[in-house]
């Protein structure tokens, strides 16, 4: 049976996790990027819509801030955090472009975020990257070889065949060779 696929938004994700233990995990991944957030909730975007945007409080301060006015880092990393968290044990989690919108400078952070929920949850995490210093992050925080880093090679006769590179070492060498691996 193929897997099955499904897009929920951001806010009802939020709402499986809120106020539970997984709500400060959520918390934790977004300090990856701004290190003051302390709290966060959907709320509606203007006032009498039904459309709910996501706010963080900052700091000491009482004052809401809407999330999206704070980058597509910020953003991009609460959209895969939560959709971790809210995988099923057992379950497959898909991420495309997984740096998009990410500062290389916070990748390792995201990556060592990923491998340790996706241990946790029992959760298998596939990401796609064309970005060598997101695969060089992957490499440094893939210490464990729980990560598996799988570059597809097309062949003359219109194979595709995939190249395997389970080991750490493997790993570290092909990306610090630059071997073309995405």
């Amino acid at each position: 049976r193929p897997a099955d696929f499904i897009l929920i938004p951001n806010a009802a994700l939020y709402d499986k996790i809120a106020m539970s233990d997984k709500e400060e995990k959520l918390l934790a991944a977004l300090r990856i990027i701004e290190p003051q957030v302390r709290k966060i909730n959907y709320l509606e975007s203007d006032f009498g819509s039904k459309n709910r945007a996501p706010f963080v409080v900052l700091g000491s301060k009482s004052e809401r801030v809407r999330l999206t006015s704070m980058g597509d880092g910020i953003n991009r990393i609460l959209t895969i955090i939560l959709s971790l968290l809210n995988c099923p044990a057992g379950g497959v989690l898909a991420i495309d472009e997984i740096d998009n919108g990410l500062h290389y400078s916070v990748q390792k952070q995201l990556w060592e975020m990923v491998f340790s929920l996706a241990k946790e949850l029992d959760v298998q995490v596939f990401a796609t990257t064309h970005s060598m210093d997101c695969l060089r992050s992957f490499a440094q925080v893939n210490d464990s070889g729980d990560g598996l880093l799988i570059r597809l090679d097309a062949r003359q006769n219109g194979d595709i065949v995939p190249q395997y590179y389970s080991d750490s070492e493997d790993i570290r060498f092909a990306v610090e060779s630059q071997i073309e691996l995405r």
